[in-house]
């Protein structure tokens, strides 16, 4: 027996993507003028401004394709 055609995602996964995007920008952001709300230490800082970037950039993108497949 075939399982047929898979589901559609609900909106809201593309919509919590894309809050979790904008947390992390703005976080990254943080990391890169040394503004973050807790201690870090300089090496930590120098990687962790460009990983939440590209988190984000990674969360916006999956957003795009989940809210698409929502339609």
């Amino acid at each position: 027996m075939t399982a047929g055609a898979p589901g559609k995602p609900s909106p809201i996964v593309g919509r919590v993507l894309y809050a979790s995007a904008a947390l992390m920008f703005i976080f990254s952001i943080l990391a890169f003028n040394d503004r973050l709300p807790f201690d870090t230490s300089p090496e930590a800082r120098r990687i962790l401004g460009p990983a939440l970037f590209f988190a984000g950039f990674f969360d916006m993108s999956l957003a795009a394709v989940m809210t698409r497949r929502a339609r």
